[in-house]
């Protein structure tokens, strides 16, 4: 079986400022369906952050 690309080469992370993450991962962890988890992953010598998405399984599936 092949598979595609991962989506990670095929979307690059969207930054933000950091709180901006913090605020809108747990809004995505609270509100999910699914089991799903919303990971901020910050860079603290500029400020900006990112968010991984991790599925049921904890296996990494996109960047926000």
């Amino acid at each position: 079986m092949t598979l595609g690309p991962r989506i990670d080469v095929l979307h690059t992370p969207t930054l933000m400022a950091s709180d901006e993450a913090i605020a809108l991962a747990s809004q995505l962890n609270s509100d999910t369906l699914e089991d799903w988890t919303y990971l901020v992953d910050a860079d603290p010598s500029t400020g900006k952050a990112w968010i991984e998405v991790i599925d049921e399984d904890g296996v990494f599936i996109s960047y926000m």
